[in-house]
C-alpha cells in the first residue's frame, strides 16, 4: 500500500510546492501528453500564463524537462522526467480503487497500451539518447556532439517527422542553420524487432536533413530496439563498416550479450 503513494510523497516533500493538488493536475495533464503551457493550460481550463510559476518550479525541482529541438528554434516541449512519476499519474492514480481492491492483473491488462506507449516508449527514446551523448564515441566510435530530438518537415508524406536521436558534428552548435549531423537514430520499445524497414527510414531523414540544409551525407545511423533486430538488417550492419550501429537493451546498460 505504501507504495501506491510513493511518487506522490516525493513530489509533496519539496517545500516550495505547496499546493499539492494544483501540482499534480499539471503533472498529469504533462504525463498524459499535453506539452507546452498552452496545451497544459487548455486541459487544466486555465490561461497558459497562470501555470508559468508551476512549471518552472516542477522543472527546477526536476519533476519536469523542457526539451529544446536541436535544429530549430522553438518552444520546448515540456515532458515528465521520472518514468515512475509518470506511472503514478497514468497508472496509480487512475486505478487506485481497483489497485487498494487486490485487482493488480485486471489493471495491469487494462492500463497495459498506456504503460507500452506513454511510459516504456518515452523512456527508452531518453535511455538511448543519453547513451548517444554520454558513451557513443567511447563504445561505437562516433564522433558526435550536442544530442537531442528534431521534428523534419516531409512533402512526400505531408507531415512532419520526429527523429528521436539526432547528434550534430562535435563543435557544432545547436539551433545553428546549417549544422552538420553526425547521427540519425530512432529507439523502439516494442515486440517487433525493427528491420530494414526502419534503416530505409533513417535513410529517408537524412535525405530530408540534407534538402533543408544540413550535411547529413556522412551520418551513421542508429536503432534502438528491446527486442533485438532482424537477421536481414543485422547482416547489413555488419557489412555497413561501422555506418550502422544497432543497440539493445544489453548495450545501453553496459551489459554482455
Amino acid at each position: 500500500m505504501p507504495l501506491f503513494d510513493e511518487a506522490r510523497r516525493v513530489v509533496h516533500e519539496d517545500p516550495r510546492i505547496r499546493d499539492t493538488a494544483a501540482y499534480s493536475s499539471v503533472l498529469a495533464a504533462v504525463a498524459a501528453g499535453e506539452s507546452s503551457p498552452t496545451k497544459i493550460g487548455g486541459l487544466l481550463g486555465r490561461p497558459a500564463t497562470s501555470l508559468t510559476h508551476q512549471l518552472t518550479t516542477l522543472a527546477s525541482a526536476g519533476f519536469i524537462d523542457r526539451r529544446h529541438d536541436l535544429l530549430l528554434d522553438r518552444r520546448p516541449v515540456v515532458t515528465v522526467a521520472d518514468p515512475m512519476v509518470r506511472f503514478h499519474q497514468l497508472v496509480i492514480e487512475p486505478y487506485l480503487a481497483g489497485l487498494e481492491a487486490g485487482r493488480a492483473g485486471q489493471v495491469w491488462a487494462e492500463a497495459e497500451h498506456t504503460v507500452e506507449s506513454k511510459i516504456f516508449g518515452p523512456h527508452f527514446e531518453s535511455l538511448a539518447g543519453e547513451w548517444a551523448a554520454r558513451y557513443a564515441s567511447g563504445e561505437a566510435g562516433l564522433a558526435v556532439g550536442p544530442v537531442g530530438q528534431t521534428v523534419i518537415a516531409c512533402r512526400e508524406h505531408k507531415t512532419g517527422h520526429e527523429i528521436d536521436v539526432l547528434a550534430l558534428a562535435r563543435g557544432s552548435r545547436p539551433r545553428t542553420p546549417g549544422a552538420p549531423v553526425a547521427f540519425i537514430g530512432e529507439a523502439k520499445h516494442h515486440d517487433r524487432r525493427p528491420g530494414v524497414a526502419e534503416l530505409r527510414r533513417l535513410q529517408h531523414l537524412r535525405d530530408l536533413l540534407t534538402a533543408s540544409g544540413h550535411d547529413a551525407t556522412d551520418a551513421a545511423f542508429g536503432l534502438f530496439s528491446a527486442t533485438g533486430f532482424t537477421d536481414e538488417l543485422a547482416a547489413e550492419a555488419n557489412a555497413s563498416k561501422g555506418k550502422i550501429l544497432l543497440a539493445t537493451l544489453n548495450d545501453l546498460y553496459g551489459q554482455p550479450s
